[in-house]
């Protein structure tokens, strides 16, 4: 899977939509790996396994920037597929998109330290971030036409995020015997998403929160 996201992601072309499509795939990639590793992993070590990826990924970023260092090429080479893979509001010296992704895809494991027993609570970051933000971009980006905030988000969009996070959300209930809180579940990813519609900032790491 994670060849053929490599494979795939150089080789799709630059539009605006594309781009949206491309960035979200990512999205899903890390949802599918994810997601089963919470359902099956003991949730220690899972949790030891994501803060080791997530400082080699700062790391790798450090050393990216850092000219003194002689590996040119293989610099070169990480900085060109980690550009390809952002929008205009991370085009500082250093991206943080896919350390942000990273952090709040886990961070629902990590606040929530109760290990007497598997919750759905530890699966919010990574429905709020790979489903409800992945649909609202892409959703809104093929099939929107009803504009909200203005031109950025469109109802559309909106929409299949709130639907697709509910019902991942009360899938996972239902695996665990949780009672759903239809209405509390709502309005909650409801709140999120809207806020998502009208932040300008890197929303990855404080969307879940």
């Amino acid at each position: 899977l994670t060849i053929f996201s490599f494979i795939y992601s150089n080789h799709i072309t630059q539009s605006n939509t594309l781009l949206i499509i491309k960035r979200k795939y990512y999205h899903f990639l890390i949802f599918t790996l994810l997601f089963p590793a919470i359902y099956y992993s003991h949730i220690e070590i899972l949790r030891t396994l994501t803060l080791i990826v997530l400082y080699f990924m700062i790391v790798i970023e450090v050393i990216r920037n850092d000219k003194r260092l002689k590996c040119y090429h293989l610099i070169q080479h990480i900085t060109t597929f980690i550009k390809a893979n952002i929008d205009d509001r991370d085009n500082g010296k250093i991206v943080l998109t896919h350390i942000f992704l990273l952090s709040g895809v886990c961070s629902s494991l990590y606040y929530d330290c109760n290990d007497n027993e598997k919750r759905s609570s530890w699966y919010i970051g990574c429905i709020t971030l790979a489903i409800g933000d992945s649909l609202c971009s892409i959703v809104g980006a093929l099939f929107g036409r009803v504009r909200i905030y203005g031109n950025k988000r469109t109802l559309e969009g909106t929409v299949a995020g709130l639907v697709g996070c509910l019902g991942v959300l009360w899938g996972v209930k239902w695996l665990y015997g949780e009672s759903y809180g239809w209405l509390m579940d709502t309005v909650k990813f409801g709140v999120v998403l809207l806020y998502e519609g009208v932040t300008e900032e890197i929303d990855n790491l404080v969307l879940p929160i």
